[in-house]
């Protein structure tokens, strides 16, 4: 039977993802995901932004509240960001290509 998070789930989450389970996630560390009743599972669909270092990465999590606490989305269409041209310029040296 689906947990009560599951059931709100299912009634009001538009359909128009596919959905492989009714799980819910609390968390995640590494390869591993943890649902909200406490069971741990390999995560064999981490997808781009997991796959290369795993859930919650001490790393990228300290980056990304850096990130947040100064800028959370700014658009690409309206204007540059300095952490965006910063990792472009940091980039060309080492991808060097004729255009550049």
């Amino acid at each position: 039977s689906l947990s009560r998070l599951a059931q709100f789930g299912v009634k009001h989450v538009a359909r128009g993802v596919g959905r492989l389970s009714t799980e819910v996630l609390e968390s995640g560390s590494g390869s591993y995901v943890t649902t909200v009743e406490g069971r741990k599972m390999l995560d064999f669909t981490s997808g781009i932004g997991v796959t290369n270092l795993g859930h919650c990465h001490p790393a990228v999590t300290k980056a990304a509240q850096a990130q947040v606490g100064r800028l959370v989305h700014g658009q690409v269409n309206v204007a540059f960001q300095k952490p965006y041209l910063d990792l472009i310029e940091s980039l060309i040296p080492l991808m060097p290509h004729k255009s550049c």
